[in-house]
């Protein structure tokens, strides 16, 4: 017997489906449990298994617990970095094909690392792109208390593009030439994995004081050899 139609185009890893809306709302949701208190969200299958990878491995198979029972529990995840999630996986099936901006989080690099390192987690590419398109925005006026920057590099893969991106930021504000006092403080809260890479970028461009890449850099787009915008 045929699978029924979901109204979605089969997801590859590292790709998005196309939904249409109103099929995506014909279809049976899964209860997500977020958060010590296990907030309650009631979201449309086809989103979770198109958007992330991680929901579409725990829902892809019967023989999986999360699958049989329409339940999954995420008591470690911040309610905050789960509402932007949710948030955006109905605002890619109301617009889609259409690119949305995020400005769920009006320019809080804080919330953007937390909502990051949840779309990392959840194997959200095209989520992980617009959060790195919403940083560095806010990164070009604002940067990070250096808890978050600590929580970043604990947290994301060493590789992660989002951690060159602080980088760069920390680099473009601060001038090689500041004074002793201001980089003794930074050596003693910022985590040694920062501070190593903040001095390599700034021998790549000792002439000047350097700045953000192009933004495709970030995305993984480019070669990080691209200068800035």
């Amino acid at each position: 017997m045929p699978e029924k139609n979901t109204g979605a185009v089969a997801a590859k890893d590292g790709e998005e489906s196309i939904l249409s809306f109103p099929d995506v709302l014909s279809q049976p949701t899964i209860l997500i449990k977020v958060g010590e208190e296990g907030k309650e969200y009631r979201i449309h299958k086809p989103l979770l298994t198109s958007y992330s990878g991680y929901f579409r491995g725990a829902l892809g198979s019967s023989n999986f617990k999360e699958a049989a029972e329409g339940v999954v529990t995420l008591a470690d995840v911040e309610v905050s970095a789960f509402d932007g999630f949710a948030r955006q996986l109905y605002g890619k099936a109301l617009h889609a094909p259409r690119k949305r901006k995020y400005h769920d989080y009006n320019d809080d690099v804080s919330r953007i690392i937390k909502a990051y390192a949840l779309a990392d987690r959840l194997l959200a590419p095209a989520y992980k792109e617009v959060l790195i398109d919403a940083a560095y925005d806010s990164l070009s006026s604002e940067f990070p208390s250096h808890e978050d920057v600590a929580w970043a590099f604990d947290t994301l893969p060493a590789n992660d593009k989002f951690l060159t991106l602080l980088v760069d930021a920390y680099c473009k504000k601060t001038s090689p030439n500041s004074d002793k006092k201001m980089r003794k403080a930074a050596m003693a809260v910022f985590p040694k994995e920062f501070l190593f890479r903040v001095m390599e970028r700034m021998q790549e461009t000792c002439v000047k004081t350097p700045g953000l890449r192009r933004r495709e850099v970030y995305m993984g787009k480019l070669d990080q050899s691209y200068a800035g915008e």
